[in-house]
């Protein structure tokens, strides 16, 4: 947003006055979160009249990036049980990959498991770290934010296509601080 650019946010687990809220929080102006944000809070399953709103609002709109925020939340509403393969893959062909062809990149928000020998994948399906074509990373929350306070987020790598950063490797620091 802060280059300008296009973005649609796939929203399954927020609210926009939240997502608004947030953007604000940031220092994101109002006409950069009105003019160039594409919020979609999508409620039904991702099928061919969705998909094809979505191709042409990326066409329509030259968008340049979309989130999906989240893979369980996408997956709860279509019925796919996110430890079987078989499910999965295809709806990672079908949504994710589709939605990359067209040329934005497509930001797939995961949850990670909660076992320490494993945190840096996602819980459920194989299928989720083999359909990454660029990267992954595992983000904490070093220091939690709150509202006109700041926080920290560290991002490790957790997988890398194009061999950048090694697995595990840690390889950046987000500091932000909403104070004016």
């Amino acid at each position: 947003l802060a280059a300008g650019e296009n973005v649609i946010l796939l929203d399954l687990e927020d609210t926009p006055i939240s997502v608004v809220s947030r953007l604000r929080l940031v220092g994101t102006p109002d006409g950069q979160t009105v003019g160039q944000l594409i919020y979609i809070r999508p409620t039904d399953p991702f099928g061919p009249v969705a998909m094809s709103h979505l191709l042409d609002l990326i066409e329509q709109r030259n968008v340049t990036a979309i989130v999906i925020d989240s893979l369980g939340e996408a997956f709860g509403t279509e019925g796919i049980n996110e430890d079987r393969d078989n499910e999965v893959g295809p709806w990672l062909r079908a949504v994710a990959r589709v939605l990359a062809v067209d040329g934005p990149a497509v930001v797939l928000i995961d949850h990670s498991t909660k076992t320490a020998d494993n945190k840096l994948h996602p819980s459920g399906s194989k299928r989720k770290r083999a359909a990454i074509g660029g990267a992954s990373y595992l983000v904490e929350a070093v220091t939690g934010f709150v509202k006109g306070g700041s926080g920290r987020l560290r991002l490790t790598c957790a997988k890398d296509r194009h061999g950048t950063y090694r697995r595990g490797e840690h390889v950046a620091w987000l500091d932000m601080d909403t104070q004016p």
